[in-house]
């Protein structure tokens, strides 16, 4: 489809960007220098009819110099003329109902900027920028692009505080495109609390979107939560959860669990329970653990919302079996799962871009388990690219270093391999033998890209390979690397300086230069693809404890946890199978405390914490007496080990 860009001069200066993109897109553009509102009604609308477009994804990046304007003539309010762009994109979508219209938000600046002899200040221009973009969002019919909050998040940077560098402008441009084909979250997002009314989001279970009456509903629920994800209406059944699993709405089916999903079971009519129970009954996966349980938000109109922790017993998945089947899961259409067999192992630097986006998906789904950054990992990819072409099979040089056996096993080609010492796998350790010798003294199969990703893990905990470099700029631990949020460009160079070390790190300035300009770009591009699709991720392998605490006699209960890195950590209280509180609490480098009361006396209760990253490195429980536990956090623990922890303090 044809993609027409309409901006400004910052979409002038984007346009060598999309040069390569143009191989794949036909693009065309409307651009001014000093483009404003005026120009938008006089020249872009009155030209779209003479681009004889039968359909065509229309982005709008204009705005900035509306602002600019507003900070020096008081007769340009910035809410009106946001309320005029706001009209007459509306009126377009309503004209062109083949086109697909996005606007960008205006986009930031990092320095005072002078126009026409007038210093407008950061500050005061910043605020103009925001409410402008505020006003967009909220009521323009356009799909609204954030990529102001992007550009923050990733730490831009430009030449002169309003004009992008390169590196920023590939960025964008990727981040835009990526948005055009998907206008839904980057990352699946569990939900654990219960919607709630007097927010946005309630809207999926309102009677105005959901067909199903009301969210007390259990089908009603489990449609609001899927168009929740999806960012679109579902094409599920309407009719009783009993109809689901069967009717032909085009989604994928299976028995594996995957977060995201529908669970599926039908009701069991017999002769003694005639019409009982016909309704069926769904849940929506909200997390998936590698002992095989999964975690389930639904909602009965006796009940009302509430999580249910599963476990598959005689493929039931914990209902009452004498009323219902269980049928099978509906699997999410945006969220994916990599599995190895779709890996690309070829030993050849003849690998594409298509080629390796499977690797990198599967190699962020096992990083971001361990608590590694979508930032730290699009740096290593940044690299990976360049040394391996992210295939664990890669030999340097592409030379013959491994003979594949007949039953897919691989044994080092000793006549090849002899007197010399080539790199290896997804980071090419030099010699391979660094590595290929802890595979075997660990029993791991050298060519298994898990046992690959397993060694940089233990490199990163035992501080190995890794030499920080600070004459250089990259003043930074291994540790400290895979649970950053810097600059992504930053982080690809701090992977090259401090961990692959090529000999372009110690060349010429002009060789260190066009090392940092690859590995950063190709970092930036594996940012900008991951953040594009959802992965399961934040929502496996993400629990990192359950906590049994046996017959507490007392009714309050401190539970604190030292947490290094940055987590969104997610605990829930509950006793048997009914969940009693939950919530969600942020905590960078420090410790947080929760307290617990009007528990009931000689009851076992259980706490789960649930973490999108970094590492818990110590949980402590007290009562009013004071009476402590602490428990010292090993990496077994932290990725879901049950323990148990008695309470019995009236002693």
């Amino acid at each position: 489809m044809v993609t027409l860009w309409i901006g400004d001069f910052r979409t002038k200066q984007l346009q060598n960007t999309f040069k390569a993109a143009q191989q794949a897109t036909e693009y065309y553009f409307l651009t001014d220098e000093s483009a404003d509102f005026v120009w938008f009604k006089d020249s872009v609308i009155n030209q779209l009819p003479n681009l004889s477009l039968d359909s065509a994804n229309v982005i709008i990046n204009l705005g900035f110099i509306d602002c600019v304007y507003s900070c020096i003539w008081d007769s340009f309010v910035i809410e009106n003329i946001a309320d005029q762009y706001i009209n007459e994109i509306n009126n377009l979508i309503e004209e062109y109902s083949n086109f697909n219209f996005y606007i960008c938000s205006v986009n930031p600046i990092t320095k005072d900027y002078c126009f026409a002899g007038n210093n407008i200040t950061k500050n005061i221009l910043t605020n103009k920028i925001e409410t402008f973009n505020t006003k967009i969002r909220n009521n323009c019919n356009a799909t609204f692009i954030d990529s102001y909050q992007y550009l923050i998040d990733t730490h831009f940077t430009t030449r002169d505080g309003v004009y992008f560098t390169s590196t920023t402008c590939n960025a964008l441009h990727n981040y835009i495109k990526n948005n055009i084909n998907y206008s839904y979250s980057a990352y699946f997002n569990p939900r654990l609390i219960a919607p709630d009314e007097t927010v946005d989001s309630y809207t999926y279970w309102d009677e105005a979107i959901n067909p199903l009456t009301k969210i007390s509903d259990n089908a009603a629920y489990a449609w609001g939560r899927f168009y929740e994800i999806i960012g679109e209406a579902p094409k599920l059944s309407t009719g009783l959860a009993n109809t689901w699993y069967e009717y032909n709405d085009g989604y994928l089916r299976g028995n594996v669990p995957k977060v995201g999903a529908i669970a599926c079971w039908k009701s069991i009519e017999t002769i003694s329970l005639p019409s009982i129970n016909i309704d069926g009954y769904v849940a929506v996966v909200e997390q998936v653990f590698e002992d095989g349980k999964i975690t389930t938000s639904e909602s009965t109109s006796e009940s009302g919302w509430s999580l249910i922790d599963r476990t598959n017993t005689n493929n039931i998945w914990g209902m009452d079996s004498s009323k219902y089947e269980f049928q099978g899961f509906i699997y999410c259409p945006v969220v994916s799962t990599i599995s190895k067999e779709l890996l690309c192992t070829k030993n050849s630097y003849n690998i594409t871009l298509d080629e390796m986006k499977p690797n990198a998906q599967y190699i962020y789904q096992y990083l971001s388990a361990k608590g590694w950054t979508l930032n730290a990992v699009a740096g290593l990819l940044g690299n990976a690219q360049v040394e391996s072409k992210m295939s664990p099979y890669m030999w340097q040089g592409t030379i013959q270093g491994s003979i594949i056996n007949s039953d897919g096993t691989h044994t080092l080609n000793t006549s090849v391999l002899s007197g010399k010492n080539p790199g290896y796998g997804l980071v090419q350790w030099t010699p391979y033998t660094k590595y290929t010798d802890w595979c075997d003294q660990n029993n791991l199969n050298y060519w298994d890209i898990n046992s690959q990703l397993q060694r940089i893990c233990w490199e990163a905990e035992n501080n190995k390979q890794w030499q920080a470099k600070p004459s250089k700029g990259y003043d930074l631990s291994f540790e400290e690397f895979i649970s950053s949020t810097k600059n992504v460009s930053w982080l690809a160079e701090a992977f090259a300086f401090c961990y692959e070390q090529p000999a372009s790190s110690t060349g010429t300035s002009a060789q260190q230069n066009a090392l940092k300009d690859e590995r950063g770009a190709n970092g930036e591009y594996w940012y900008n693809y991951l953040s594009s699709i959802q992965l399961e991720t934040n929502s496996t392998v993400q629990k990192i404890g359950s906590f049994k605490i046996d017959s507490c006699l007392q009714t309050e209960v401190v539970f604190s946890f030292l947490v290094k890195g940055n987590n969104t950590i997610t605990w829930r209280l509950s006793r048997a199978d009914a969940s009693i509180k939950t919530d969600t609490v942020i905590v960078t480098d420090s410790y947080k405390v929760i307290n617990i009361k009007n528990l009931d006396p000689n009851t076992e209760y259980l706490i789960t914490l649930t973490t999108d990253g970094g590492i818990i490195r110590e949980l402590s429980f007290k009562t009013l007496q004071e009476t402590e536990q602490t428990e010292e956090l090993n990496e077994s623990f932290n990725t879901g080990l049950n323990k148990s922890i008695s309470l019995y303090l009236n002693k």
